[in-house]
């Protein structure tokens, strides 16, 4: 089998994965942010087993308080439950319920896994807690964007003139090295 169509094949069999839509949008109204909030909460607790604090906290552009009395919400509403560890960054973090893994799949359009536990801390695997936080972490912030310095993921990671950027960059190592090395003599 040649690695084309191996790579073919992998690609076919997660495109529904990639195209999951994880962006959250800051809408007028409060209604609309709140649906927002929910999708965005559910969807990633779904995608990474758990939500955290944080990782709302900045994406929503909100403070921690916040954040936690939205998750709050969502725990009264019978969506999440609070799972209290020392492995995470706040030592807290939500996990789904049966009603919230319904939820999420309804809006995903997708089955979601759901393991139903009397202690909700081990419906995650607590070894990856931090490494999950991390990795939810970097992903929103890079599908989040919302900087006016950088309008979109491609153009903040890629820039688009190669020669430009290269050159820039090989000048301030240039003049680097030349300073150092008339320092050092």
């Amino acid at each position: 089998m040649s690695e084309s169509r191996i790579t073919k094949s992998i690609l076919e069999r997660y495109e529904i994965y990639f195209n999951i839509d994880m962006q959250y949008r800051l809408a007028p109204s409060n209604i609309q942010r709140n649906r927002d909030k929910t999708r965005f909460a559910l969807i990633n607790a779904a995608r990474f087993g758990f939500i955290s604090a944080l990782v709302c906290e900045q994406t929503w552009g909100v403070t921690r308080a916040k954040a936690l009395e939205f998750l709050g919400k969502l725990v009264s509403q019978g969506y999440l439950l609070l799972a209290q560890t020392e492995r995470a960054a706040d030592r807290r973090v939500y996990v789904l319920t049966h009603t919230g893994a319904q939820f999420a799949s309804e809006m995903m359009r997708l089955d979601v896994p759901f393991r139903s536990a009397k202690e909700p801390i081990t419906q995650v695997n607590q070894n990856a807690i931090m490494h999950d936080c991390v990795l939810s972490f970097v992903l929103n912030g890079g599908i989040n964007d919302l900087s006016p310095k950088n309008n979109t993921m491609t153009l903040m990671r890629f820039p688009i003139n190669w020669r430009q950027w290269r050159s820039q960059h090989e000048k301030t190592l240039q003049r680097r090295a030349n300073h150092q090395g008339y320092q050092a003599a």
